[in-house]
């Protein structure tokens, strides 16, 4: 579960499955918008606009709810975003290394 939330990449994991949970309501309302008011792109629009703004409320939580998720399976609180902030630290560190030995050594 820890490396499902931070590992890199997580936060698309987590915005395919939001999309893959709204997508069966996302097609049910379309069929009955569709059925309701005759006009397949009127119905094709409005639930692609549904599917946006539902995906994106989802993506501006997956942060707390990453962290909730791994309290419930028992780390203390806010450890997801301590791991990734370590690791961006250390990727930061490892880069500003790599530059100072390319630029700032004498030749």
């Amino acid at each position: 579960m820890l490396a499902d939330v931070t590992t890199p990449g997580w936060l698309w994991r987590y915005g395919a499955r939001a999309f893959v949970r709204l997508a069966p309501v996302a097609a049910l309302v379309a069929w009955a918008l569709w059925l309701v008011s005759g006009e397949p792109l009127v119905a094709a629009m409005s639930v692609f606009l549904g599917l946006i703004v539902g995906v994106y409320f989802s993506l501006s939580y997956a942060i707390e709810k990453a962290d909730a998720r791994l309290v419930r399976y028992g780390y203390p609180p806010n450890h997801a975003s301590a791991v990734r902030r370590a690791d961006r630290e250390r990727l930061r560190q490892e880069e500003s290394a790599r530059y100072a030995a390319r630029w700032r050594s004498s030749p």
